[in-house]
């Protein structure tokens, strides 16, 4: 072992292996280092300079990741020199990072609301989720889903498509909620322990509603206190009905109020509530007042009954259930907002039929919601446009008769959006009128503002100067500490997204206030946009994306709409919904919570334009059915280059061009079809931003997934994996380092495979067969039926096969079942069809895997790795690529693809004759050599006689090679003591493997140090087959049911008799035509067709399975089934190493293996625990300890 070396790491002294490279070492001890091209299992490439550091002495900053530690040397990690050139080196990747890393839509939502991820929820049908995601920035969703102005849609880059119309994002979310409030259970947030803690918030509008809903929730009492009789402030008062019905703010108030927020009607502050009340019994008051105090003309006009503001109009017409009758009367509406659109379509419903919007600008300059608009027109409504009233016409009582107007004119003003308007001299003309309500402008109530100042004799609220509030605009604080104000109080009369995004502010900081805990504001988050580089346009989009209309909202008929019945009628079918999900353009970036480029670009306040200059513009490819590849995120930090040359061999990326013009492609710029890339997903695991995505078959969720830990259910190796979950779904998978997987790699067959987990036709309960269809039944009808088939049958003629994927926990119920409670040891699974004892290899005959880096030499016997055990492949190749080992790759094929990735190919007949050659070669010319043939090993005699009747050259022409060939492999074995033979079970029958192990014992392999065999089996838990009995005669730890194990096994199960009657379970369907077929996790009919006829036969078949299939469908009764990452156990892996895994998914069906095997078991008298891990504990006291006694060399004849 080197001795250590002395460093200094930011003036402390260690003492640090030599060869290690700085980054490793900071990481280590704790220091986070940026990096971007760095992968701890790929060879060093220092192309981002993100991790650079300080070295006394040296002149420039030096990549930690490529930088090896020297005796001495003085190391600085975060000195400002340092972080000026991380943050450079960011800006210069971010300079060519066209891309988006959220969505213009949830950009622009001033509440934040992430609406990639709902419509994303809402594509996949999950659409309580999808409101449930909402609510965590809004809790008012079906109301926003029909008033919110949709500055989401003005940015929805839908728009710039053919289609030329944005994503109905307002419709789906009204979709998603309305579907929720009608649920059984709607979306209700967990609320945490009452903290003690009281805020009194004044105003029952959205910032109030919003505050109180995220206050309780934190666990702090919110009671709400609103001067009027019915709640909902605006939406109730100021919005009409037939935008937003009563009924739809009061179901939304109910979810609000039944997590424990009060409210109290009636309760006018300065009124019959005192604010002294309020400070006496409240931790802190939050001002949720609005600005509901509506301004009138302004031109120097007397008051007059028939001049009312709009906002009194829509409150007085709220007030009196929409009983104003207008009929006769010509109304002037003065205004182009949305609160103008109120009035006017208002106006026409309580009867009139002359009403005219008066507006001094364009149309195309109207602040209002351009459907607004348009929906008023074809009510009936009229519009005078750059014209505005300069004077009023009065009768002798006093009402107004007229408004005298003035015609304008608009002037384009460069680089403003509106145009400047100046009257047209001359241009005057009278507008009579029995009404008109001004719609142009609202204050908030300063009443309330007085006597608030009162209380507090030093000191008055202060106001900005726009005679708002003046809220801190991080916080929502005002001045006086204890009060908090939000909504148009703070930002004037705006809208509900933004009051509602005032509200959520304030519920976070009132909750830090009243908890005495410090305010953190926390870092604005880099947010790499495509507007800063270039204004996004249609020519940019056009002729990129398939034509999608937009799917229009459904609406009252025109001429019905003479009430204040809702006139959007929201979408009617799933289908509607789904068509229009589908317009979707996924702007977001799927990486976006796991992106390490946004995270240091955050952390050090990276700046996208501070280089700002030319930058490439790709087009985002699939470049592989599995594969997408946006070059715009890429930062060609080369890791999924060097992953693909360094673990899967193919070489399908490479650089291209030089300088600022680089970019990734596949090798050659071939299409990707043409390329050797078999879809491993290491590059995607691999990309740190993104650039290189799964091609999901759905549309993409960034979300801050929950990392399920896992052992690999797919392969049989063990490797540690983490499954990406949210909200009860699994989003993908991706490599988790562990003892096994130290290398940090992944098996394709997870990586693409994972969403077997959110399929929703499972079985959700027992089914039994009636009349020919499965009908349900409870579980104790089916354990009842159980009981009844199984009295009526002899004990032998009952037969279980089990699946290979099942746990080591299911496996051994199920056998103990079956032995105990059947009195059967017809006990088998598929796997053992054309198999024996003999394929349960001794554990310390099998090359361990962590070996597998030390050996030189490896043969690869058949099949096809890469696609079958796509992680040992890895590993083959890395061991390769450093030219640790050289590779031959044996196939009985021609030109097989797997060759590509080899140092040598053999091709040849038959792979058992092939190694029988071999094996005759060895002993004839007296080549074997070593311990085994020289005593240790049995049967080595009987052996060498049997192999030597062969006939040689019989054996090399079946084997399909001449003399030379053998002799060359043969020396090749001897000479490298490091040689590993791999083969895929699938493909390698057992005598092929008995003479394999033959080999091993000829050339003193067997059990040596980087030497011997590496057996590969077919499935995550085939081994367990061995090791929980799932064999006639061989019980739990693979010893003979005979002697002192039969009685131990008797004693540990509490029985005094067990069957001594061994039947395979082929053989006893074979022979038996009344049989008891009981199939656990298997689809028999699809796995092994050639036992099609004899399952057929069978007298009951009970079925234990995820989902209907095949099998099923012959089944009599039918029993659901879980994943195991749904219940927990432990697999053992084809390297005989029992792994236990926890339970990490919550079932979406009402059922439990192991408590079902229990219950079974007290059904047939059997003593059995419930629980995975009392399982374990059971099976494992009946397991024996392995050990390298001489049953282990035994030569084997083949005949």
């Amino acid at each position: 072992m080197s001795e250590l070396i002395n460093i200094k790491l930011n003036g402390i002294k260690l003492k640090v292996s030599p060869g290690e490279t700085i980054l490793n070492i900071c990481l280590e001890q704790g220091y986070d280092i940026p990096h971007l091209c760095h992968d701890p299992k790929l060879k060093p490439f220092s192309s981002c300079f993100v991790c650079v550091v300080e070295i006394k002495g040296y002149k420039s900053h030096q990549p930690s990741c490529s930088t090896i530690v020297q005796e001495g040397m003085e190391i600085y990690t975060d000195t400002p020199e340092v972080r000026k050139s991380r943050k450079m080196a960011l800006e210069l990747m971010l300079s060519n990072h066209y891309a988006d890393c959220l969505a213009p839509c949830t950009q622009t939502c001033p509440a934040g609301v992430d609406i990639q991820g709902y419509l994303s929820l809402t594509e996949k049908g999950l659409f309580q989720q999808a409101v449930e995601l909402i609510k965590e920035t809004n809790p008012l969703p079906a109301i926003c889903g029909r008033v919110c102005v949709r500055p989401c849609e003005d940015k929805c880059r839908r728009q710039y498509t053919d289609d030329g119309s944005p994503v109905g994002i307002d419709y789906l979310k009204r979709f998603v909620s309305d579907f929720d409030l009608v649920s059984e259970s709607p979306v209700t947030p967990k609320v945490k322990a009452s903290t003690g803690k009281k805020v009194a918030i004044i105003g029952s509008g959205p910032a109030g509603l919003t505050a109180a809903y995220y206050l309780q929730i934190e666990g702090v009492q919110a009671d709400i206190y609103e001067k009027a009789e019915g709640v909902g402030g605006w939406l109730r008062y100021g919005i009409p009905e037939y935008r937003l019905p009563n009924a739809i703010v009061d179901q939304e108030v109910a979810n609000i109020t039944k997590l424990g927020v009060q409210i109290f009607t009636e309760q006018e502050l300065g009124g019959n509530l005192q604010y002294e009340t309020l400070d006496q019994n409240y931790d802190a008051v939050f001002l949720a007042i609005g600005a509901q105090n509506g301004d009138l003309l302004g031109i120097g006009e007397k008051n007059a009954p028939n001049l009312v503001s709009g906002i009194d109009f829509l409150k007085k017409n709220a007030l009196t259930n929409n009983d104003t009758d207008l009929s006769g009367k010509r109304v002037v509406v003065v205004g182009g907002g949305n609160t103008a659109m109120d009035c006017c379509r208002s106006a026409r419903r309580c009867g009139s039929e002359d009403v005219i919007v008066l507006y001094r600008r364009t149309e195309a300059d109207m602040p209002a919601n351009p459907i607004e608009i348009h929906e008023s027109k074809l009510e009936g409504v009229q519009y005078i446009f750059l014209a505005a009233p300069i004077d009023v016409y009065y009768d002798e009582q006093g009402n107004l008769t007229g408004l005298k107007c003035i015609k304008m004119k608009a002037e384009k003003v460069p680089g403003s959006r509106r145009s400047n308007i100046v009257p047209i001299e001359g241009s005057e003309f009278d507008l009579p009128c029995d009404l008109v309500l001004p719609a142009t402008g609202q204050k908030i109530q300063y009443e309330v503002l007085d006597h608030i100042n009162q209380y507090y004799p030093d000191q008055d609220l202060q106001l900005n100067k726009w005679k708002t509030l003046d809220a801190d605009e991080s916080t929502m604080q005002m001045n006086i500490p204890k009060i908090f104000a939000a909504g148009d109080a703070v930002t004037g009369p705006t809208n509900i997204i933004q009051a509602i995004a005032g509200g959520k502010t304030a519920a976070q900081y009132l909750t830090a206030f009243v908890l005495g805990l410090p305010f953190e504001i926390p870092k604005k988050p880099f947010i790499s946009t495509k507007d800063s580089f270039t204004k996004q346009t249609k020519e940019l989009y056009l002729n990129k994306f398939e034509y999608q209309p937009k799917n229009e909202m459904p609406v009252l008929e025109s001429q019905k709409r003479d009430n204040f019945k809702e006139v959007e009628l929201g979408y009617q079918s799933v289908e509607e919904v789904q068509n229009e999900v589908a317009r979707c353009l996924e702007c977001g970036c799927v990486a976006f919570y796991d992106c390490d480029l946004q995270k240091y670009s955050t952390e050090y306040e990276a700046v996208q334009t501070h280089y700002k200059g030319d930058y490439q513009v790709f087009e985002r490819t699939t470049a592989h059915e599995k594969l997408e590849l946006d070059n715009h995120k890429c930062i060609l930090c080369g890791r999924c280059v060097r992953v693909c040359k360094e673990y899967s061999g193919n070489r399908v990326w490479e650089f291209f061009k030089r300088g600022s013009k680089t970019y990734i492609s596949v090798n050659m710029e071939n299409d990707m079809s043409e390329s050797n890339c078999d879809a491993c997903g290491l590059c995607v695991d691999t990309c740190p931003t993104g650039a290189l995505t799964e091609n999901f078959s759905f549309k993409i969720l960034p979300a801050p997934y929950e990392k399920l830990p896992v052992i690999d259910p797919f392969g049989s190796e063990g490797f540690e994996a983490d499954l990406l979950e949210y909200k009860g779904n699994i989003y993908g998978a991706t490599a988790r380092t562990g003892i096994v997987n130290h290398k940090g790699l992944i098996n394709r067959d997870l990586f693409f495979g994972y969403s077997i987990f959110n399929k929703s036709r499972r079985i959700q309960t027992p089914m039994e067969r009636v009349n020919g269809k499965l009908v349900p039944i409870t579980t104790e009808k089916a354990i009842e039926k159980i009981k009844k088939q199984v009295r009526q049958v002899d004990n032998a003629e009952n037969v279980i096969l089990v699946s290979p994927e099942m746990t080591n926990e299911a496996m051994y119920m199920i056998q103990k079942w079956g032995r105990v409670g059947l009195q059967t040891n017809s006990i088998g699974s598929p796997y053992f069809i054309h198999r024996t004892d003999a394929s349960n290899i001794n554990k310390n005959d099998i090359l361990p895997l962590q070996e597998l880096e030390g050996s030189k030499q490896i043969f690869v016997l058949g099949g096809n790795l890469p696609l079958e055990h796509p992680v040992i492949s890895h590993l083959v190749q890395n061991n390769r690529y450093f030219q640790k080992s050289e590779v031959t790759f044996i196939t009985t094929e021609k030109n097989h693809p797997y060759s590509f990735r080899t140092d040598h190919t053999l091709e040849i007949k038959d792979i058992y004759y092939f190694i029988k050659a071999v094996c005759h070669y060895l002993v004839q010319n007296e080549k074997m050599f070593g311990i085994f043939v020289n005593g240790l090993a049995k049967d080595w005699n009987t052996y060498r006689d049997a192999i030597l009747k062969y006939d040689y050259a019989q054996l090399l022409e079946k084997a399909g090679v001449d003399l030379s060939d053998v002799g060359h492999f043969a020396q090749t074995v001897i000479e490298i003591p490091e040689t590993a033979f791999i083969f895929s079970e699938k493909n390698t029958d057992e005598k092929t493997m008995t003479e394999l192990k033959n080999l091993m014992l000829l050339t003193e392999k067997q059990g040596k140090t980087y030497a011997g065999m590496m057996p590969l089996k077919p499935a995550c838990n085939t081994q367990g087959l061995f090791d929980m009995g799932i064999y006639p005669d061989y019980g739990p730890g693979f010893r003979k049911i005979e002697g002192t194990y039969l009685e131990l096994l008797k004693n540990h199960w509490h029985t005094t008799r067990l069957s001594t009657q061994f039947i395979c379970p082929g053989k006893a369907l074979e022979t038996n035509l009344h049989n008891n077929l009981f199939v656990f996790g298997l689809d028999l009919i699809i796995d092994t067709p050639e036992m099609t006829d004899m399952i057929k036969k069978a007298g009951f078949i009970c079925v234990q399975s995820l989902f209907e299939n095949e099998t099923t469908a012959i089944a009599d009764l039918v029993l659901p089934m879980n994943f195991a990452i749904e219940i927990g156990g432990s697999y053992t892996s084809t390297f005989k190493v029992a792994q236990s895994f926890r339970a990490v998914k919550k079932s979406k069906i009402d059922w439990n293996d192991y408590q079902f095997y229990s219950e079974l078991h007290q059904q047939f008298g059997i003593q059995s625990p419930k629980h995975y891990s009392e399982i374990f504990l059971e099976m494992i006291s009946l397991l024996q300890p392995t050990c390298c006694s001489d049953t282990r060399h035994i030569f084997t004849i083949n005949d």
